[in-house]
């Protein structure tokens, strides 16, 4: 009984410790979080105005807006929308309906437990690191 006690004991300081150092760590993030936050936030309010959303970008040292660029993103996210959710759609319904295999069964229930977060994560690191063109999109 005695060896029961010192173990669960140690348990509950093992615990204990990773429990303080994940805080510190959530801490520690999250200060540095809020640093570039407040930043960004004190230094960009001052070139919020009616002139970025409505004029073009200019040449260097030129003031004007972001309009081109805005436009731009949301051009870029209709059409990727438009292109990509049919074909996932259409996809989705194929392997459900159709294609039960082994194969397919074990990636949609292992993808299925997974973030989207992480899969684009996985997709810029493969991406990168195995590019399949000489310069990948997303940079290096």
């Amino acid at each position: 009984m005695d060896s029961m006690e010192s173990l669960y004991r140690r348990r509950r300081v093992t615990n204990a410790i990773a429990l303080t150092l994940s805080l510190a760590a959530t801490l520690f993030g999250l200060f540095w979080l809020a640093w570039i936050l407040l930043t960004a936030f004190a230094k960009g309010v001052a070139a919020m105005n009616l002139a970025l959303f409505t004029q073009m970008t200019p040449p260097p040292g030129s003031d004007g807006g972001l309009l081109n660029a805005f436009f731009g993103s949301a051009l870029m996210s209709l059409l990727a929308i438009a292109i990509g959710a049919p074909i996932g759609i259409a996809a989705g319904t194929y392997l459900a309906e159709y294609a039960r295999t082994r194969v397919v069964d074990f990636v949609a229930d292992e993808y299925g437990h997974i973030a989207p977060e992480q899969l684009g994560y996985l997709t810029k690191r493969l991406n990168t690191e195995m590019p399949l063109c000489e310069s990948p999109p997303f940079g290096r």
